[in-house]
Order: C-alpha cells, then structure tokens, then sequence
C-alpha cells in the first residue's frame, strides 16, 4: 500500500491532498502501555509511516490521544496527512456505543469552505489500483 500511494502522491506534487484514515501504525510516542522493546512487526509499520511522510513531503497532523485501545495498551492509529495544505486543528472523538465494526474513534477534522471549489470539477488524475 505504501509504495502504490506514494507513486501517486508524487505524481500530484502540486496539488492539494488529504488522507485521511486507519493507517495501522503510530508516531513516536504515540503508542501507550506497549511493552518495549516493540514487537518487529508494529515497529516496522511505524517505520514505513515515517519512511513514507519523509520521501512524500506530507505533513501529518499528529493525534494528542488514541484512536485505539487494546486490553492493556492504546495507540493513535488514524492519521490525517496533508500535502500542499494545512488544517485547523482536528480531535478524535470516541464512538458513542462500542461496536466490533467500529472499533477506532472517529477523527473530526475540519474543511475551512473558503478552500473547497465552487464548482463541481471532475477528477484531474486517476485514483491509484491497489489491486
């Protein structure tokens, strides 16, 4: 997935992107209670997050608080990464009702309407194949 997304990033270098969702892997210091050192795995997720802000250039807006939480541990998971544009700050907020299907709290983040087109335009690039 990391790679097929970057490709596509760098193609849109000027443009303005957001991504926003469950990336499965954390900032340092954004994993709680996790025993050290970490598991091979989880630090090599963490590693490719950071590999892949650094070689795109995008801007991640860093969660204060977990997205996730295990039986013993929590981690911010949800990310919101910018590319040639910057948010206000956002918040994760907790599901109202625990449910299996949704097990990451939600991530508000607001869209200032003064930046959205006016216009509908249609897409300027094809979105990238993960298949």
């Amino acid at each position: 997935m990391w790679n097929t997304t970057e490709n596509w990033i760098i193609k849109q270098e000027k443009d303005c992107t957001i991504l926003q969702g469950d990336l499965n892997s954390a900032h340092l210091g954004c994993r709680w209670d996790y025993a050290l050192p970490l598991n091979k795995d989880i630090g090599t997720a963490d590693n490719k997050l950071e590999h892949f802000l650094s070689s795109t250039g995008g801007h991640s807006h860093t969660q204060q608080e977990h997205t996730w939480k295990g039986k013993a541990c929590q981690v911010a998971l949800d990310h919101v990464v910018t590319w040639n544009y910057h948010l206000p700050p956002h918040v994760a907020k907790q599901n109202p009702k625990f449910h299996k299907k949704f097990d990451h709290n939600q991530i508000w983040t607001q869209l200032p309407h003064m930046d959205l087109p006016k216009q509908e335009t249609p897409a300027r690039t094809t979105p990238p194949d993960f298949s």
